[in-house]
């Protein structure tokens, strides 16, 4: 689904390096993305930034990246890391289940490529 959900942006591209890893730590994956010259950035909402230091290897994984904090609400400040304000969408994954299931419109939150893609394969339809 995220192939199809990027098609229409030719700068994104579709990374399978977490695929066949059981279990994927961020710090594992960012070390096999890390080059000479590459700046990482991790972003993350509001919520995973304030469990980041319960996450595996969390010293080695802020020395690979820096952190940005997605803010929603354009209030507060990340407790480290950089803070950018994201455009309020009302919309998340569950919310989209939930409606899914409920057989609601979908169409203002998925792609029509995403949203084809879940009704033939008839995902998060429990009934």
């Amino acid at each position: 689904m995220v192939e199809l959900a990027i098609t229409s942006f030719p700068c994104f591209a579709l990374s399978l390096l977490e695929t066949n890893r059981n279990p994927s730590y961020t710090v594992e994956t960012l070390r096999l993305l890390a080059a000479p010259n590459r700046s990482l950035y991790l972003l993350l909402g509001k919520g995973e930034m304030g469990r980041l230091k319960t996450w595996h290897d969390f010293e080695t994984l802020s020395t690979l990246a820096t952190f940005v904090e997605g803010n929603r609400s354009g209030t507060g400040r990340a407790s480290f890391g950089k803070t950018y304000r994201i455009p309020m969408m009302d919309v998340s994954s569950s919310v989209v289940r939930d409606r899914l299931e409920k057989r609601l419109c979908c169409n203002h939150l998925l792609s029509e490529k995403v949203l084809d893609y879940i009704m033939r394969h008839r995902l998060y339809c429990t009934r």
